[in-house]
């Protein structure tokens, strides 16, 4: 027995001794591997840069007038022409010339109490994303304008200016519905007066922002950028519906074992493998869900069922350190609360990406992270970025009702705050036989 364990003591001293020399004499080939994912990260976000540093982008504002019919399903529409800006891309394209999938952003900002709607796009999408407001919208006024985001120092936060921000997710699988304008109001419900009774999310929103006096500025920020009908949040979706109604999954490499176990079965018990499946299965899968899975299914069936776009939502309060509030984050965080439901999903601050830091071991370097994080905040903002740029592991699938539910142009009815400026006047047009001289 000792001459047992001293030799296998001995194979596994000249084991280890090995695998040192080994180590020792080839340390360096393994460099490669360890530093290939920085590589591979760092020149990812040079050639990604250099292509989005040579697009020309716009800001345009968009002023509707105060009567408007079906916002929500007019801006619907909208957002399903804007989805044609998907464009293709190969791998020498993705891995060389750092093409990506250009997008636009839809933001409403808040300066100094005056409320306003922008979007922000390549130059090469103006006409496309005009015509789509204005087929919706024919009266709307849209107008060029300077970046605002642009107008405020670019060293904020400093002296004189605070900061915060703040990103959102969604807390469960991008396949799970938010909650839309379907179920903010009935359409079809009237009142005595016989108006349609109309809840609109956006007017809460809007009254807050309002609120913000001289020296103070909240910007809301919706940067989304079209996917293929086959996206990871299709696929995830159907298999969410297919195990919620338990439909038989797709077969895996595991099958042939199940084959062999099928046969045993069936010597042993006389009865084959589709006759048990067979009187377990008596009643239809639909008959065997609740009613909250069903409401479920259909509500992601009805999300997967339309066109997508890859989001990312943040928002950012800027004010003089003499008139900064903490209490004006709530606005944005009680706004976007309202999309949430607790049997599907929502939308929640991303606390990665809150601009709050609080440590136990490193509270001595609290106050430069802090600093660091704001300064980032604010110039992703201003430059379109994504909080994990060039990743887009931040991003989350909202179809186009979703999108409408969020971002939309109201009506006075709904949202009858003053700080929104809107079109008087209608525009029509001129008589077909009018004199140009």
């Amino acid at each position: 027995m000792e001459t047992l364990l001293s030799f296998v003591l001995l194979v596994v001293l000249l084991v280890v001794k090995f695998f040192l020399q080994f180590l020792l004499t080839w340390w360096w080939l393994l460099f490669p591997f360890v530093l290939f994912g920085i590589f591979r990260h760092l020149w990812q976000w040079w050639r990604i840069d250099k292509f989005l540093s040579e697009r020309r982008w716009e800001v345009l504002e968009i002023r509707v007038p105060g009567e408007i019919d079906n916002p929500f399903r007019r801006m619907e529409a909208v957002f399903a022409g804007i989805w044609q800006i998907k464009i293709g891309k190969n791998k020498k394209e993705k891995w060389f010339d750092g093409k990506i999938q250009i997008g636009m952003s839809c933001e409403i900002a808040s300066l100094e109490g005056r409320v306003h709607f922008y979007v922000r796009f390549e130059q090469d999408d103006r006409k496309l994303i005009e015509s789509s407001i204005y087929a919706q919208f024919p009266n709307a006024e849209i107008t060029q304008v300077e970046d605002y985001a642009k107008l405020l120092p670019a060293d904020i936060p400093n002296k004189e200016w605070d900061f915060w921000a703040s990103s959102y997710r969604l807390p469960r699988e991008d396949a799970y519905p938010i909650k839309t304008y379907k179920q903010f109001f009935e359409e079809q419900a009237t009142t005595a007066e016989d108006e349609p009774i109309r809840v609109d999310p956006l007017g809460q929103l809007l009254e807050g922002m309002a609120r913000l006096g001289p020296g103070e500025q909240m910007w809301i920020q919706i940067m989304i950028s079209p996917v293929d009908e086959e996206a990871p949040h299709v696929v995830k979706g159907e298999e969410i519906v297919a195990k919620i109604i338990r439909r038989p999954g797709k077969k895996n490499s595991k099958g042939a074992m199940k084959d062999v176990s099928a046969v045993f079965g069936t010597l042993a018990t006389g009865k084959s493998a589709e006759e048990v499946v067979e009187k377990e299965e008596i009643l239809p899968p639909e008959m065997r869900i609740t009613p909250g899975e069903r409401v479920v299914v259909g509500a992601i069936e009805e999300k997967i069922g339309k066109t997508a776009f890859a989001c990312e939502i943040r928002s950012v309060y800027i004010a003089k350190r003499d008139v900064f509030s903490g209490a004006m984050k709530a606005i944005p965080m009680s706004y976007f609360n309202q999309f949430t439901t607790v049997n599907m999903n929502g939308l929640v601050v991303r606390s990665a990406t809150w601009t709050k830091v609080k440590t136990i071991f490193s509270w001595y370097l609290d106050a430069r992270r802090l600093y660091l994080r704001q300064r980032r905040h604010y110039r992703y903002y201003r430059w379109r970025f994504g909080d994990f740029f060039p990743r887009s592991k931040g991003s989350f699938a909202l179809n186009i009702e979703e999108l409408a539910s969020i971002f939309h142009f109201p009506g006075k009815l709904t949202a009858p705050s003053a700080a929104l400026p809107r079109v008087e006047a209608k525009k029509g047009e001129a008589p077909p036989l009018l004199p140009t001289e």
